[in-house]
């Protein structure tokens, strides 16, 4: 049988207990689960009934441990007369280590699903990240074959799940948001979220704000932990996903993103040596060859959003891209390219 999200939740607290160097007897693992699990329900709803955790469970949740994970306690620990549980291994957690026989056998089932549309692409990619999950043991590693961005040191992730979930089950949040500038003096915006969108190497998060026309981004770093709360008495606004995808598809980023007044036409001169990595790679799809000569391409973007992010992009080109238009775009990375130039040679 599948693990259901509140043994999940208790499996992740018992795997955090289990870490401790001193260890904790089973009375003391029933309690302070308990307590972390009902004092996490009163902050998150209203009317939740308190989870009862007795010895019996936590003993029976070890031996889970011990038979889907291999997990190994170290033996012989008392205080008193009550024996104390810890892993053999305290900077080990089970969770980093495999995925256990009843996750990979419903991953395995979620394979078989999703291969009855294998001719899409983004089921093919699933296909084959989930796949290689399930194949995730002792000398059969996907990490040994592949590895993908990721910044370990990346705040804001605590609020993932939840924002994950406002956006699935379409509820109305509230949330605490500060910039960097203003660290000190969040606000607290109400929103009907959307998407939850990587960039860079950090996450955000696409959103309606209560009383808006506009879209809006939040970036997870800036928002604070624990102050996002269901909105049970707002309704939510459903999204408009074609615009949503349209306007994403013509910016670089996602600064200025839903602003129509900050997009342009953009004409570009590329080096012919570099040419091909644009072509293989495109600044954004819709990106049309002008016209060309023996020693470089023009090319036009389409409707594309003029912000910071684009103007990072093109300056990572060096002397292979030359903005040609508009004229405020090419005075703007002149201006940089030249603050940058004094920069290196005072």
């Amino acid at each position: 049988m599948p693990v259901d999200k509140h043994v999940m939740e208790r499996y992740k607290l018992l795997d955090k207990l289990f870490r401790s160097e001193a260890g904790y007897t089973y009375n003391e693992l029933a309690d302070k689960v308990r307590d972390s699990l009902n004092a996490d329900n009163v902050d998150n709803a209203d009317n939740v009934e308190k989870e009862e955790i007795s010895v019996r469970t936590i003993k029976a949740d070890k031996k889970y441990f011990e038979e889907e994970y291999d997990a190994v306690f170290r033996e012989g620990l008392k205080r008193g007369r009550e024996k104390v549980i810890r892993y053999e291994d305290t900077d080990a957690s089970v969770f980093a280590a495999k995925l256990s026989k009843e996750e990979k056998g419903v991953i395995g089932k979620l394979v078989d699903m999703l291969q009855l549309h294998e001719d899409i692409p983004q089921y093919r990619w699933a296909i084959f990240l989930l796949d290689g999950l399930t194949r995730i043991d002792e000398g059969d590693d996907l990490g040994n074959y592949i590895e993908f961005e990721n910044n370990l040191y990346l705040e804001g992730l605590e609020n993932f799940r939840i924002l994950m979930e406002a956006c699935m089950e379409k509820f109305v949040i509230s949330l605490k948001y500060a910039t960097f500038k203003q660290a000190e003096e969040p606000k607290i915006y109400t929103v009907s979220p959307y998407l939850l969108k990587q960039y860079n190497n950090r996450w955000f998060l696409i959103c309606k704000r209560t009383g808006s026309s506009h879209l809006s981004t939040f970036p997870l770093d800036r928002i604070k932990v624990d102050s996002i709360y269901k909105e049970t008495e707002m309704k939510y606004e459903e999204p408009d996903w074609i615009a949503i995808g349209k306007e994403l598809g013509h910016t670089i980023g996602l600064t200025f993103a839903f602003d129509p007044e900050k997009r342009a036409d953009v004409i570009i001169d590329v080096n012919k040596d570099r040419y091909p990595y644009i072509k293989t790679k495109p600044i954004i799809s819709d990106q049309d060859i002008v016209c060309e000569d023996e020693e470089k391409v023009r090319l036009s973007l389409k409707d594309i959003t003029i912000n910071k992010e684009l103007t990072s992009l093109l300056l990572s080109y060096g002397p292979d891209v030359e903005v040609i238009e508009p004229k405020s775009l090419r005075d703007d990375i002149s201006q940089k390219a030249k603050a940058l130039y004094l920069k290196y040679n005072e």
